[in-house]
């Protein structure tokens, strides 16, 4: 049941006044069952530039993730750990310099929430192409992402 992770994705697309960057993802170790993903996105706030300064912050994310679909597949079975605020313009402020150090532990609120085990956990469908420039990554809710390796 995708639908708590669906609403839950929901509270940041329903920001109003931001603009979203491009994803950066860093896989390591994605052959053995200790591997992991860090997706960062710059997400910037403006409500009104000329009274109040752009806000943005880097939102990282992490994920353990577990080869499966046999020999040769390149999918991934990714279980959520953390998000994390990071270089937030809101932490130069007086007395607001604890905002770098924001994590929201995603894996244990959404077991806890939806009360089971796995509710963190998805499974990605990925395809290699072009040497291993280019990567699609099919989410289970049927959209297609593609990433270039830099």
């Amino acid at each position: 049941d995708d639908s708590f992770a669906e609403a839950v994705f929901q509270i940041t697309d329903g920001i109003p006044f931001k603009s979203v960057g491009p994803a950066v993802q860093t896989i390591t170790d994605s052959e053995t069952e200790y591997g992991s993903l860090k997706s960062e996105v710059k997400l910037s706030i403006s409500v009104f530039d000329a009274l109040i300064p752009r806000m943005s912050s880097l939102m990282t994310s992490t994920a353990s993730t577990k080869p499966v679909g046999g020999e040769g597949s390149m999918d991934l079975e990714l279980t959520m750990q953390t998000t994390e605020v990071k270089e937030s313009s809101i932490s130069s402020l007086p007395g607001l310099a604890f905002v770098d150090t924001l994590a929201f532990p995603t894996e244990e609120v959404f077991e806890r929430i939806k009360a089971g085990e796995g509710t963190a956990t998805v499974t990605a469908r990925n395809k290699l192409l072009d040497g291993g420039r280019l990567r699609l990554t099919r989410a289970p809710d049927g959209n297609l992402f593609i990433f270039v390796r830099e």
